[in-house]
């Protein structure tokens, strides 16, 4: 085991793939760095990224899906942790649930007791929703199938 010379990390490191210009790199699907604890970590060009796949694993099954640093997953919970609450997250915004609501455009809708219009779909689970004059993004569970 040794100490990561590119990023200086406090952890130990028991295997680390760098790329030429220096920067932690994934190749052929493997990951970049293995932590000493058995963290497993996914990059390209030096930034947490994994695309279709968790970019940072650990042994307790935990799961985060990254995208150049971002929580990001357009299918699903860009964070899983056992036993607790999944995050859903586009481009490192983190969305409100709504559960088994049937959502479209112009729709008026609920959220903890605020009312809110469905304004753009961006996928078969993703809506982007005006509450006043500010825009959050929700998930309708109903779409969304795991798998």
């Amino acid at each position: 085991m040794k100490l990561c010379i590119k990023c200086r990390s406090k952890h130990y490191i028991i295997s680390c793939t760098v790329y030429e210009k220096g920067e932690h790199h994934s190749y052929n699907d493997k990951p970049a760095i293995i932590y000493d604890d058995f963290v497993k970590m996914w990059c390209s060009n030096g930034k947490a990224h994994r695309e279709n796949k968790p970019a940072k694993t650990w042994p307790d099954g935990t799961r985060e899906w990254l995208l150049n640093n971002e929580l990001h997953r357009n299918d699903g919970p860009a964070c899983q942790y056992p036993g607790s609450a999944d995050w859903w997250c586009l481009k490192g915004e983190r969305a409100e649930l709504i559960l088994k609501e049937n959502l479209y455009l112009k729709k008026v809708i609920q959220i903890k007791g605020i009312t809110a219009i469905v304004i753009e779909k961006i996928n078969d689970c993703w809506y982007e929703i005006l509450i006043g004059d500010e825009k959050k993004l929700v998930v309708s569970l109903d779409k969304y199938k795991e798998g």
